[in-house]
C-alpha cells in the first residue's frame, strides 16, 4: 500500500484508491441494509484510512494517526449524518 501519499506497489493499488474503493463499498452496503450491524475484515492500512475518513483526518496522515493492530476491533457507526468513529483498535481479551 503506502502511507497515503499515492504510492502504488507493482500490480497493486495506492492506499488512496483502496480506501476509496472500500468507502464506496461500505456506503453501498449501508444503503442496502440500513440500521444493521455488519462485520468487516480488512487490512490494517485500509481500515486506518476508513477510520480517518470518519474523523476527517487528511489521507496522508491516516495510517500515522489511526492505529489498527493485527487482530484488533474497531467500530464505525454510519448514520444519515455521516460516519462516526466509536472504537479504534481494541484488542480482544485472550
Amino acid at each position: 500500500m503506502g502511507s497515503g501519499t499515492g504510492s502504488r506497489p507493482e500490480g497493486g493499488e495506492s492506499l488512496s484508491n483502496g480506501a476509496f474503493r472500500a468507502k464506496d463499498c461500505l456506503n453501498k452496503l449501508a444503503e442496502h441494509i440500513p440500521g444493521k450491524a455488519v462485520e468487516i475484515v480488512s487490512h490494517g492500512e485500509i481500515f486506518a484510512a476508513l477510520l480517518g475518513h470518519a474523523e476527517n483526518t487528511p489521507m496522508p496522515k491516516r495510517t500515522l494517526t489511526h492505529h489498527v493492530p493485527t487482530g484488533s476491533v474497531s467500530e464505525l457507526i454510519m448514520t444519515n449524518t455521516g460516519w462516526h468513529l466509536f472504537e479504534e483498535g481494541n484488542l480482544p481479551l485472550e
